[in-house]
């Protein structure tokens, strides 16, 4: 949601692939106030789903995992006049959304500290950056006390542009 600037806040789509929101959630008792969208699978339990319509979290069943699944989902969200996504998640979902080709812009925060192994955030399909990078322009930029990697890919998803000409 928007926090320290005006503006009004976006809708918010949750990926919930093991279907786990529950009633205890900020997500589930805000949702009234702000329009939310839950994508999850399409064999979801009948009390999960009954837990959506009551708290007006708005349900976007899938099939499956592939990329045509993927492109109904876009297609869903574009009728409903969404048009750019920011995908705030995990390096299993950030690495489906790069392999798919529905990125255009990444940016990566990392603190300058390092605690242990940690987990690897992501790898980039087009393979090692050394060789050749995917990026028409890439910096980094010093955001707080963190360090804010942006990265624009030289083509602009063609997933994208295929799922607005269908």
């Amino acid at each position: 949601n928007v926090r320290m600037v005006k503006g009004r806040n976006p809708a918010r789509i949750i990926y919930d692939s093991t279907c786990s929101l529950n009633n205890n959630l900020n997500i589930t008792q805000s949702a009234k106030k702000q329009t939310t969208y839950i994508v999850h699978p399409e064999s979801a339990r009948a009390d999960y789903l009954e837990l959506l319509k009551i708290k007006q979290l708005i349900s976007l069943p899938y099939r499956g995992d592939s990329l045509e699944d993927w492109i109904e989902i876009w297609k869903v969200l574009a009728k409903e006049g969404i048009s750019s996504i920011l995908i705030e998640g995990g390096p299993k979902l950030h690495q489906k959304m790069l392999k798919m080709g529905f990125a255009d812009r990444l940016l990566i925060f990392t603190a300058p500290k390092t605690i242990g192994k940690g987990i690897c955030a992501l790898t980039f399909p087009e393979g090692n950056l050394l060789d050749e990078s995917p990026f028409i322009h890439h910096e980094w930029k010093k955001s707080g006390p963190d360090m804010l990697f942006e990265g624009i890919y030289k083509e602009y998803s063609t997933q994208s542009r295929k799922v607005v000409q269908k």
